[in-house]
């Protein structure tokens, strides 16, 4: 959506009606605000490269245009992503976890150096240098720059010289090479007419020398296609595997329930297949303003504790109502084997094979609940 964005703020400084266009590139960027921040940001840095690189080619007595089309676009998008922007800037930051994720594509050459297409690079080069002085830069030079400098904390960390704060490096990446190959697009149409201009006796169009080169350019990274599949998530066998119970749960379960389960069968079959709560996910994909720490001991408490009182203490402490067993470790076995025998627990769910099984917790008058349990319904 940022990229929409942007062309939307391209066609502003084409056009004499420039408000627009410049109005729906900022109601375009508050929109994207409310899915996703971060591409939000980076549009609105080119929406503000762009205005500047407009103003630079004007006369000083006609460079308000500009300075207008950006305030116009600047405040429809603050309006319209306002509530947004004023929940995240109240949100209390203690999970830090998803904002440290560094993904491994960050350290693979393949990826941050394009090596699947060692000549990207330096069509690259030749691009920016084409660019230079053209309005394009106005977009590309600021998304290029900000997300260099986005993976500047990981490579500083990654060199013992600290810990600086970083905030989601990947997502800089991709925007990094969305840059990368604009402006590689843009060497590529370079050296085509250079090669039109020098065989024109062929009489071959720029655009069919530009589409040879871009595949000669990009045919090494087809050694690569099956990598890239690698990526694509199959959920076929798992709904299969996890469909009776996820069924079960959307039928028999009320929505406000609460599970206990290991995080990770939490985050997939619980809240990905039903979209019920529970009491811990994996930190890297907890909400930012709540505290993981106590969730995780408190659900570790809930499946290792071999006291039914304590177990019952853990379970009205999170809010939870129903325990979620998967047995596919020795761990879990164990677990089921408890959970069956205990006098306090009501059977829900029990799979064809036995092994995915759902325990009810029998209810508790909500002034008997622990203080702390409010914390997990937030």
């Amino acid at each position: 959506p940022q990229l929409i964005a942007i062309a939307l703020f391209v066609g502003a400084t084409r056009s004499r009606r420039w408000w627009f266009p410049a109005g729906g590139a900022g109601l375009t960027l508050g929109a994207t605000f409310w899915v996703h921040p971060l591409c939000a940001a980076m549009g609105a840095v080119a929406v503000v490269g762009l205005g500047v690189s407009w103003m630079l080619r004007r006369s000083s007595n006609e460079s308000r245009t500009p300075i207008a089309a950006v305030a116009l676009a600047g405040a429809v998008a603050l309006l319209t992503s306002w509530p947004a922007l004023a929940l995240q800037l109240g949100l209390e930051r203690l999970n830090t976890v998803p904002m440290r994720y560094t993904a491994p594509e960050l350290f693979n050459p393949d990826f941050a150096l394009q090596w699947h297409a060692p000549l990207l690079l330096p069509l690259a080069a030749l691009g920016l240098w084409c660019l230079w002085r053209r309005p394009a830069a106005g977009w590309v030079l600021p998304i290029l720059a900000l997300g260099l400098a986005g993976q500047l904390p990981v490579i500083v960390e990654a060199l013992g010289l600290g810990s600086p704060l970083r905030l989601l490096p990947h997502e800089f990446q991709w925007h990094t090479q969305v840059a990368t190959a604009v402006l590689a697009a843009c060497g590529i149409t370079a050296v085509a007419a250079l090669v039109a201009g020098r065989l024109r006796r062929l009489q071959v169009p720029d655009v069919a020398w530009s589409a040879l080169i871009a595949i000669a350019v990009l045919s090494s990274s087809l050694w690569f296609v099956p990598l890239a599949g690698s990526y694509q998530v199959d959920l076929g066998e798992f709904e299969r595997r996890r469909g009776p119970l996820a069924e079960w749960i959307r039928r028999a379960v009320p929505p406000d329930a609460v599970f206990a389960a290991d995080p990770h069968h939490c985050l997939l079959t619980v809240a990905g297949l039903t979209g019920r709560r529970c009491v811990a996910v994996p930190p890297g994909f907890m909400n930012p303003s709540v505290a993981p720490g106590h969730r995780e001991a408190v659900l570790t408490t809930i499946l290792t504790t071999k006291d039914d009182e304590t177990f019952l203490a853990a379970m009205h402490t999170a809010g939870a109502t129903h325990l979620l067993v998967i047995v596919d470790a020795p761990g879990s076995a164990a677990l089921a084997r408890r959970a069956a025998s205990s006098p306090s627990l009501r059977l829900g769910f029990s799979s064809a094979d036995g092994r995915q099984l759902v325990f009810q917790v029998p209810s508790e008058p909500p002034q008997n609940r622990h203080p702390r349990t409010q914390m997990f319904y937030n």
